[in-house]
């Protein structure tokens, strides 16, 4: 976990560039230590406005699917 956490660390840093991949990047770190309402979030947050980066709909639905919501990883 540590790891995870100096890589959050170091993404949250950049954040206020805006760089999509840096974004994107954000938000699967937060599906990969276990904050899967963070990542669900973060990647619908960002779906408008990257639509031709379909990971974000993979990681969303991911998320979806460890909060229970198989619902919401289906739309």
């Amino acid at each position: 976990q540590g790891e995870v956490a100096a890589a959050q660390a170091l993404l949250a840093a950049h954040l206020h560039a805006g760089h999509p991949g840096v974004r994107r990047e954000h938000a699967r770190n937060h599906f990969f230590a276990g904050r899967f309402a963070e990542a669900a979030a973060e990647a619908e947050r960002l779906i408008p406005l990257q639509p031709e980066d379909h990971e974000l709909g993979l990681l969303a639905a991911a998320a979806a699917l460890e909060l229970g919501r198989p619902a919401a990883a289906l739309a």
